[in-house]
């Protein structure tokens, strides 16, 4: 009788598949509430980026306009961040719309526009649906359906 002990290590198999299983599904939890963490915060630090951008354009263009008659009382800002200032070349309409849509994976015509709208008070709505549909053209983005675009695979590299 070779068959009961056949029998015992396959329920041991069957018994150690099962709580692989169990392993690898807490496993994906995991990871899928750890990538929607490092999105929320690659979002968060560009949302905060491109409008400590905003703010230091507004801030520059105000005093060029105020500088004739605030010259003597004008002092440099101080910045809140340790070390030289880095300066950064301003990003163009299609780096905000990949820059808003690459950590999402997808995201709707009217989320980019409200968002830029929100970041970029210099864009018009239009301006923006057009480069979208640019973006589209130059299959940077694809549409997944109707109003909504993704990352085009080579896109989603980085180059836009």
């Amino acid at each position: 009788m070779q068959l009961q002990p056949a029998l015992a290590v396959l329920d041991e198999l069957r018994s150690l598949a099962a709580e692989d299983d169990s392993r690898l599904c807490a496993a994906k939890d995991r990871l899928a509430a750890a990538e929607a963490e490092v999105s929320a915060a690659r979002s968060a630090f560009e949302s905060a980026s491109t409008r400590a951008e905003v703010s230091e354009r507004v801030m520059r263009g105000a005093e060029e306009l105020l500088a004739p008659d605030m010259a003597p009382h004008t002092s440099a800002p101080t910045s809140p961040h340790p070390g030289p200032a880095v300066q950064r070349e301003p990003r163009t309409t299609a780096q905000e719309i990949m820059t808003f849509v690459r950590p999402r994976g997808r995201a709707t015509r009217s989320e980019v526009v409200e968002h830029l709208r929100l970041t970029r008070p210099d864009l018009k709505p239009s301006s923006i649906r057009r480069r979208m549909s640019k973006l589209f053209a130059d299959k940077k983005l694809v549409r997944v359906e109707r109003g909504t675009y993704a990352p085009s695979p080579a896109a989603a590299e980085g180059d836009a």
